[in-house]
């Protein structure tokens, strides 16, 4: 009898223990800058770094293309590839251009594995261009879905950056 008794307050001091006030979790995430200009090094999620190092336009089949150069960082502490890390698409005059992987030096390099904390650099992406005149933006997404803002999720969302053509 004596040893159920002790089994029973036991019990109902861990119940006790369990059901206090917790404190409240506050969630946080990385918040990547809604834009950034060429050259800057971008942190667009938690893991990812993206710099734009150079613009140029080529023309390929009677077409002219602007071609970004960038260098990326896998900043996570395992390999990656920049196809499961982050996205880049461009847009010019609101008008989403087609990317074309003719006019890009290495293509092997969109799907080369990096460890976590490597660089990678003079990756490339080319995009159809509309005209010669108008401003490029580029979209930078990362692999995050959501972002915590003041401890509340919203939609993760890409960093913007305004090229303008050499």
């Amino acid at each position: 009898m004596k040893k159920i008794s002790i089994i029973l307050t036991v019990i109902l001091l861990f119940s006790l223990v369990g059901c206090s006030k917790a404190e409240k979790k506050e969630f946080t995430s990385h918040i990547p800058p809604e834009t950034a200009e060429v050259g800057q090094d971008i942190q667009i999620d938690e893991t990812n770094h993206i710099e734009i190092t150079d613009i140029n336009i080529k023309e390929f089949e009677d077409s002219k293309y602007v071609v970004i150069t960038y260098d990326w960082t896998n900043d996570s502490k395992s390999a990656a590839t920049s196809d499961k890390s982050f996205t880049i698409t461009a847009s010019q005059d609101d008008v989403g251009l087609k990317p074309n992987l003719k006019v890009v030096e290495d293509k092997k390099k969109l799907v080369t594995q990096i460890e976590g904390g490597e660089t990678l650099s003079g990756m490339e992406q080319g995009f159809a261009l509309r005209n010669e005149e108008s401003p490029v933006i580029l979209s930078i997404k990362g692999k995050m879905f959501s972002v915590f803002i003041d401890g509340k999720p919203q939609s993760a969302y890409p960093v913007k950056v305004t090229v303008e053509l050499p």
